[in-house]
């Protein structure tokens, strides 16, 4: 009798024997590395970051074993045009030669993982090899009398990296391209790390070489101190201080004999345009609340006076995120918490991240999208409201200031106008009528319920010394007439001819100039 087809496929599935995969049938392919160096670091200056990164974490591993006793804690980003060639060097902690390699050679093996450092992933220090022919990496330990070196061939990685023929796995691909050694050094005290790019290849314009462009960055990403000259620099530090999220290091860009010292762009007065420039009036401090309770965040705002979007130029717009000080992302990562993304830049700000409740994306472009994130940039979103608001009731103040001085323009000419005293009566009711218009505007823009008192005061005061100089002119006596001299007959016909020349004029403010020309020309 022949069994169901079902009791069939159930003896089939019980006789699969299962078992683990051995070692040798993984396989870890050269392109691994490619994707490490060149698809996770797109951007050149990210790369930068990166090594700034590691730079500070070693520097704050040498703090807490007390190294700086003698010394100032310091990163140096030097820059050599003939060479083509950048160096960022930190007087971190450094490492050992017995340790050098391991690490050197390590791939997403991170030994920052569970500790208070910024960098986790272990392979940053790969970015490197997509932009340059050589990247060297030379470290010292306090207390070593050698110093450790590791060479990586860039031309070669790119050579092997697109041939199809390479049949190495990732060691062998590592051991192909890399060269270690080691030599003397007369100071045992000299701990550090550097990392050269040797034979830079030109990217974007040569930003690598370029050191504005490099200055620019880390003032904006790297965790540098406000400038001296920001006058709400040293109140923003003292807070970040307070909640345990502010550190800020000595960075230097050197550039042949000549050093620049990196601050945060920030400073008191900003351009809005080349003719319009506004200022910080106010600042707001803020604390996010976590989804799950306890502090997620907490930042600033300054505030000024919003009169339009934020050249980027100026290098300080939108609201910005940091962790660990150092910016995620760029200016826009938080424009989804604006009614309207435009605000964001009109905005300045930024929040720290407390506790790394929220995990930056390996390229630390953006954060790792989870509901922590969502509950964030949705808190914030209350204050894209807020300012959303203030950037509206700004614009529609400044419209009212526009509205009151384009009639206040107008009411001038032709206040002027009545000064010359060479119009036709007749002419002279249309100046009138016009002038009554004018006031009627701008009185109804000085009361506007948008101004405040103060300003409301200041443009009725304008509108009095305008009231004050029209009773000026329509008291003068005849003989102030420019035409008195002339008989009755000829003042008409001259006061004719001046009222075509005001109506044909492009504008009152030529025709009053050519009617000056012509009184000053007629015969006394």
């Amino acid at each position: 009798m022949n069994k169901p087809e079902s009791s069939k496929k159930f003896m089939i599935a019980s006789s699969k024997k299962t078992q683990k995969p051995s070692q040798a049938a993984m396989i870890i392919g050269k392109d691994i590395l490619e994707l490490i160096s060149g698809g996770m670091y797109i951007d050149p200056m990210s790369m930068v970051r990166e090594y700034i990164q590691n730079a500070v974490d070693a520097i704050d591993e040498a703090a807490k074993k007390r190294k700086y006793k003698n010394k100032t804690p310091e990163i140096r980003v030097s820059i050599d045009h003939n060479e083509r060639s950048l160096a960022i060097r930190d007087n971190g902690i450094g490492l050992s030669g017995d340790k050098f390699a391991r690490s050197m050679l390590s791939v997403g093996a991170s030994q920052k993982i569970d500790t208070d450092a910024r960098g986790f992933r272990g392979v940053g220090r790969f970015a490197g090899l997509t932009y340059c022919r050589e990247l060297i990496f030379r470290s010292s330990a306090p207390g070593e009398k050698s110093v450790s070196e590791i060479r990586w061939d860039g031309v070669k990685f790119k050579r092997l990296v697109s041939d199809r023929n390479y049949s190495g796995d990732l060691k062998n691909f590592l051991k192909d391209i890399a060269e270690l050694s080691s030599e003397d050094s007369a100071k045992s005290s000299d701990h550090f790390f550097e990392v050269e790019l040797k034979g830079i290849l030109r990217y974007k314009n040569d930003q690598l070489l370029n050191e504005n462009e490099l200055y620019n960055y880390l003032s904006q990403h790297a965790p540098v101190p406000f400038s001296p000259e920001f006058s709400y620099g040293k109140e923003i530090e003292d807070y970040l201080e307070e909640n345990n999220v502010y550190s800020a290091y000595n960075i230097y860009v050197e550039v042949d004999d000549y050093e620049m010292v990196v601050y945060r762009p920030h400073r008191d007065i900003f351009e809005i345009s080349e003719i319009v420039s506004d200022k910080f009036n106010k600042i707001e401090f803020i604390s996010i609340e976590g989804l799950q309770g306890g502090i997620c965040a907490v930042g600033w705002i300054l505030h000024h006076s919003y009169f339009g979007v934020i050249p980027e130029r100026e290098l300080i717009r939108g609201l910005r995120v940091r962790e660990g000080n150092i910016q995620i992302g760029k200016g826009n990562l938080l424009t989804d918490a604006f009614p309207e993304p435009r605000f964001n830049s009109w905005s300045v700000g930024e929040f720290h991240i407390v506790n790394r409740v929220l995990v930056p994306t390996g390229r630390r472009d953006d954060f790792e999208v989870n509901t922590r994130y969502a509950d964030f940039v949705n808190k914030i979103a209350s204050y894209g409201r807020k300012i959303a608001k203030i950037c509206r009731q700004n614009s529609q103040v400044r419209n009212k200031f526009k509205e009151f001085e384009l009639e206040a323009d107008r009411a001038r000419v032709n206040v002027d106008v009545l000064g010359q005293g060479a119009i036709s009566r007749t002419y002279r009711k249309q100046i009138d009528k016009n002038l009554s218009v004018s006031l009627d505007k701008m009185s109804a823009a000085a009361n506007s319920p948008l101004l405040s008192e103060t300003e409301s005061e200041k443009l009725l005061r304008k509108i009095g010394k305008i009231e004050s100089s029209i009773a000026k002119f329509n008291g003068k006596s005849a003989s102030s007439d420019p035409l008195a001299n002339f008989s009755k007959r000829e003042q008409d016909t001259y006061k004719r001819v001046f009222d075509l020349i005001y109506e044909c004029a492009p504008n009152k403010v030529v025709a009053q100039k050519l009617i000056d020309q012509i009184l000053v020309r007629l015969p006394k």
